[in-house]
């Protein structure tokens, strides 16, 4: 959408936005895909991320399909670099170079604004089971430019109990909406 690209996409997974009403050119969540659908559409290009598994993108591959791979991005600044590449494939490097340089604007002037001590933050992307951002990931880069401190700073896996995230007492806790009904767990909380 943002790289007025929008007609030109055949498929998308069930997150992405522009989604149809009618959900025709759903081809499944980054990590569940209809192989077959995505073969059916006849794309020019299939973007995936490494979540989605290398046995379907070698399967992909292997129907003859122009897969490319972005790993997980782990800050901002990577999520900014595979957006130009994305461009770039897609003929829209200029547009995509200047949406990433007014957001790393954006980005600047956010912090600038960011004054005292940092907030305990909680980023759940789970419910059941109850999942939180771990650090090394862009979700945790943005608690940090956003003045935040993650609750779940050092440890290695993001399941945790929600007695942990009591424990700790987090001054705000961000719920991310990814397949899961937001609304239910603001309130449970």
């Amino acid at each position: 959408q943002l790289l007025d690209a929008d007609v030109e996409i055949v498929g998308r997974t069930s997150y992405c936005p522009g989604v149809k009403a009618d959900k025709s050119n759903v081809v499944g969540s980054v990590i569940d895909v209809n192989i077959e659908k995505i073969v059916s559409l006849k794309p020019d290009v299939v973007f995936a991320m490494e979540l989605t598994g290398k046995d379907v993108v070698t399967t992909l591959k292997r129907f003859g399909l122009n897969v490319i791979l972005y790993k997980t991005p782990v800050n901002f600044e990577e999520i900014c670099t595979q957006f130009e590449d994305m461009g770039r494939i897609i003929g829209k490097a200029e547009l995509a170079k200047t949406i990433t340089a007014s957001e790393r604007v954006k980005v600047k002037e956010m912090k600038a604004k960011i004054i005292g001590k940092p907030v305990k933050m909680f980023f759940e992307i789970g419910a059941n089971p109850l999942f939180g951002v771990v650090e090394g990931t862009f979700m945790d880069d943005y608690i940090t430019m956003a003045g935040g401190v993650n609750i779940m700073k050092g440890m290695k896996g993001g399941s945790i109990s929600r007695e942990f995230v009591i424990q700790q007492n987090p001054s705000v806790i961000l719920i991310s909406d990814m397949g899961m009904v937001g609304r239910e767990e603001a309130a449970q909380w």
